[in-house]
């Protein structure tokens, strides 16, 4: 890191860490939030914050060829249950949540499943957004591996703040990282995931499968964009592309239930800057999605997911877009005993093998 850069990225943290009384609210889920408005009303800190945040996402669309295996020492145990494991890659212990059903066949799919920003994973009780999964485990057999994520000493782009928890897509100090399979400790993690799950359950290599509601539906992008040729295809609840600043900068809420009539209404925002988590690559395979979320959510805009939709439909990828407009239309995760979505989602998957 050059010495500019360093001074520039000491300051901002210096900032931030004293406003950090300022800026700290609970959404209806538990889902940790900043007021990143609040905050970004001290001139300085504004200023500060954009130097850490901006200008930094992958901007090559991840790596996408094939991956030499990564090191870690940890295992994952061949009997059926929920399992709570630790793999430790680069002297980081690492919390994964694995569940493998009674049933599972042969060559099972494989499920990972990124929680939102600050919960945590639990596979033994019904407030976790991978827990909803069980039931499409048992019903087919597939694997499930919940990853948590770190404590991030640094702010973000979707309205974190430092000691929060979620998942890395970018790196302030080092911009280049957060697409880097070989360096971002989160893509690390999922690589390793993947590799463990064929070498004790073997997996269907042409069923890997990703899922994340909100800061984890964002990094069910960015990690099938960067691993795209392991990743046979994703889906994200509540989350989506995003071309502001921040997610903050595009606060809004409709009544329609396409994309197409949510574009028609008042108020409807959009950002012309640059992709986030991710660069959606223009070039090569990109992973099937499936994209969930409420017409009416206030915490990440729906408009994410339509401009999500919108960017891999005019590159001619593959998007299956589901605009909740009767329940669930808040930030909210479907209830597996009252919805569909989940039985539409096997479905999705069952047609998107790897190539």
């Amino acid at each position: 890191m050059n010495l500019a850069l360093m001074r520039r990225y000491l300051l901002a943290l210096f900032l931030i860490i004293i406003n950090f009384s300022l800026v700290s609210c609970v959404s209806p889920l538990g889902e940790e939030k900043s007021n990143t408005k609040k905050m970004l009303q001290n001139p300085d800190l504004a200023e500060a914050f954009k130097s850490v945040v901006g200008g930094s996402t992958c901007e090559t669309g991840g790596d996408g060829n094939s991956i030499a295996a990564v090191a870690y020492s940890g295992s994952f145990p061949n009997v059926a249950g929920v399992h709570d494991v630790t793999l430790t890659l680069s002297n980081l212990g690492r919390s994964v949540h694995v569940y493998v059903p009674d049933n599972r066949p042969a060559q099972p799919y494989l499920l990972v499943a990124f929680h939102w920003t600050a919960e945590g994973t639990d596979l033994r009780q019904g407030e976790s957004m991978a827990w909803n999964f069980r039931q499409m485990a048992d019903d087919h057999g597939m694997i499930i591996a919940a990853p948590e994520a770190r404590v991030q000493p640094i702010p973000d782009w979707d309205q974190h703040v430092p000691g929060q928890k979620y998942w890395e897509t970018r790196f302030a100090a080092d911009p280049t990282r957060g697409c880097d399979v070989n360096r971002n400790p989160d893509l690390l993690l999922a690589r390793a995931i993947i590799q463990e799950a064929k070498r004790v359950y073997n997996i269907d290599p042409k069923r890997i499968y990703l899922v994340g509601f909100s800061n984890g539906g964002f990094f069910s992008l960015h990690a099938a964009v960067a691993l795209r040729d392991q990743v046979a295809a994703f889906a994200e609840m509540s989350s989506g592309l995003v071309t502001c600043e921040n997610t903050n900068n595009c606060v809004w809420g409709g009544d329609g239930s396409t994309c197409a009539q949510l574009k028609s209404e008042a108020g409807y925002c959009s950002c012309s800057g640059t992709e986030k988590p991710t660069k959606i690559p223009t070039t090569g395979r990109m992973p099937p999605a499936y994209i969930t979320h409420g017409n009416a959510d206030w915490t990440v805009s729906v408009v994410f997911s339509c401009e999500l939709a919108a960017r891999l439909q005019s590159l001619n990828h593959s998007a299956t877009v589901n605009i909740r407009n009767v329940e669930y239309r808040d930030h909210d995760i479907p209830d597996p005993a009252s919805s569909s979505f989940y039985a539409t989602l096997w479905t999705f998957f069952q047609q998107h093998p790897l190539p």
